[in-house]
C-alpha cells in the first residue's frame, strides 16, 4: 500500500487559506515521498449535528467543491456520520488502516468526539498509532489575515463581494439552470435569464451586481459575457419569492434549460422598488453603464 500523507476538513469555498494548506501538503508529499490524499465530508459536519434544523448555506455546492479539490490532491469523501463518535486515536487507526502514514493538521484544526485542543496531543496519539502529525502554517498575508469560509460568508452577506473574492481567489459564483420568469425584463428591453440554485448554495445580499456569466452546454463554454444579476423579490412587480435573474449584455440565444455559472464582481446598489416600469427600465438602462465602464 502507498504510505499516504492526508489532511482533513470540509474546505467550503476553497479558498485562499485551504490552498496554502494544499500548497504544504503537496510539498510534505514530495519531501517524505508520500501521496498527497484531501479527506472530506460529502455534507458539512453541521448537516449530521442539526438535521434539517439546520439554516447552514454553503459557498459551494458538492460538484463545485469537488471540482476545486480535485485540483488540489487525490479526494477521499467520508461520511461524517460514519466517524462523528470516534475519539482522535481511533480515527487515527482509521486512516492508517488505510495508509496514512502523516496528516497534516491545519493550525486551528480540531478532530475526535474527544475534542482535544493540544496540538501536542494529537502529536502523542499519532505516535502511538504509528501516524507522524505535523501543523501547517497560517496564512501569513497581512492584507488577508483571518481568511475563513465564516468571514466569506458575511462579507456575502453584507454586499461585500470584492473583499470575498480577494479571499476566495476567485470570483464568488452561482450555478444553475435557467427556468421560465415573468418575462418583466424581456417587456422592458432587458431580457433576463431566470436561475434555479441549490437551496444549500449562500445566496448572497438582495441587489443589483456586476458579473460576468458563461453558458454551458452551447458550445461556447470558454466564452464570458458582461452580465448585471439582480438578486431579490422585484418589489417594483410585486414578485413573493426570492430570484435570481441576469440580463446578459449582447447575448440573445434561447438560454431555457441551460446552465448558467454567475461570477459575481461587484455589487452596485441596493434592490429598490419603482414607481412604474418606466422607473425601472431607465434604472437598469443606468446600471449597465457601470457594465460599460468595466469593459
Amino acid at each position: 500500500m502507498i504510505a499516504k500523507i492526508a489532511t482533513i476538513g470540509f474546505f467550503d469555498g476553497v479558498h485562499l487559506g485551504h490552498r496554502c494548506l494544499f500548497a504544504q501538503l503537496r510539498q510534505w508529499a514530495e519531501d517524505l515521498q508520500q501521496l498527497p490524499v484531501v479527506y472530506t465530508f460529502p455534507n458539512h459536519p453541521k448537516e449530521s449535528l442539526e438535521g434539517q434544523e439546520t439554516n447552514m448555506r454553503l459557498l459551494t455546492t458538492l460538484e463545485e467543491r469537488e471540482c476545486l479539490l480535485s485540483k488540489e490532491a487525490e479526494m477521499r469523501f467520508l461520511p461524517f456520520d460514519s466517524i462523528r463518535q470516534m475519539t482522535a486515536e481511533a480515527f487515527m487507526r482509521r486512516l492508517y488502516s488505510e495508509g496514512v502514514k502523516t496528516i497534516l493538521m491545519g493550525y486551528d484544526h480540531r478532530f475526535g468526539s474527544d475534542c482535544l485542543t493540544d496540538i501536542d496531543a494529537y502529536i502523542s496519539i499519532g505516535e502511538s498509532v504509528g501516524i507522524q502529525v505535523i501543523r501547517a502554517k497560517e496564512l501569513s498575508q497581512d492584507s488577508l489575515c483571518h481568511v475563513s469560509s465564516s468571514s466569506i460568508r458575511k462579507c456575502l452577506m453584507d454586499g461585500n463581494v470584492e473583499r470575498a473574492n480577494q479571499m476566495l481567489g476567485y470570483d464568488y459564483c452561482i450555478s444553475g439552470v435557467v427556468v421560465p420568469g415573468n418575462s418583466i425584463g424581456r417587456q422592458i428591453g432587458f431580457p433576463t435569464a431566470n436561475l434555479s440554485v441549490s437551496d444549500k448554495k449562500l445566496i448572497p445580499k438582495c441587489g443589483v451586481y456586476l458579473a460576468n456569466v458563461m453558458v454551458l452546454g452551447q458550445g461556447d463554454d470558454s466564452v464570458t459575457y458582461k452580465a448585471l444579476v439582480n438578486i431579490g423579490d422585484n418589489p417594483t412587480v410585486g414578485n413573493q419569492r426570492l430570484t435570481i435573474e441576469a440580463h446578459i449584455v449582447n447575448y440573445s440565444k434561447n438560454l431555457y434549460g441551460q446552465q448558467l455559472v454567475v461570477r459575481l464582481q461587484r455589487y452596485i446598489r441596493s434592490e429598490h422598488k419603482f414607481s412604474n416600469l418606466h422607473e425601472l427600465q431607465q434604472q437598469i438602462a443606468l446600471d449597465l453603464q457601470e457594465v460599460i465602464m468595466q469593459e
